[in-house]
């Protein structure tokens, strides 16, 4: 995982419908028997010009680390919220996992951080920098032992 955030390529970038992509990475996650995952989609279509493998990473980092934040004996619940705001696709990845704690906010997006006792701690900043790359953006609200929900916006592409 390391050398592929240190090398990360350049994207090759085309004209990619997300919502094929994400309704894939979910079924692969349904087989987690701790918790459901929904989809809930205000649009028929999501154009962007985007790399299909970094985004994939994307959709797997924060599906993956959204069941692992879900407590065993807890119904736990994933919902995925697409939708249109201004030029921008808005991406909701809300669980109902132990959260983050404040403390750990600032450090959420550097190499290295992790809040699991596995892990690299390069899941989220290379997501961080995937984002970016497509000149998106990514944020999240957490409320301790209640959830978190991770946001990124992608633009739409330009026709």
């Amino acid at each position: 995982e390391f050398s592929s955030f240190a090398k990360m390529p350049r994207p090759n970038e085309t004209k990619l419908d997300l919502l094929p992509l994400i309704e894939n990475v979910i079924e692969v996650f349904k087989e987690e028997e701790k918790c459901t995952i929904t989809l809930d989609l205000s649009i028929k279509e999501c154009i962007v010009l985007a790399d299909k493998d970094m985004i994939l990473r994307v959709f797997n980092n924060l599906i993956k680390n959204a069941i692992q934040s879900i407590i065993n004996s807890k119904d736990g619940k994933i919902v995925i919220t697409i939708s249109e705001v201004n030029e921008n696709y808005l991406f909701e990845i809300k669980d109902n996992g132990i959260g983050i704690t404040e403390d750990k906010h600032s450090k959420i997006f550097v190499p290295y951080f992790t809040t699991k006792s596995t892990g690299t701690g390069l899941g989220l900043a290379m997501v961080k920098q995937i984002i970016e790359t497509h000149r998106g953006k990514i944020w999240f609200d957490s409320i301790d032992n209640k959830g978190t929900t991770f946001y990124f916006q992608i633009p739409k592409i330009n026709n």
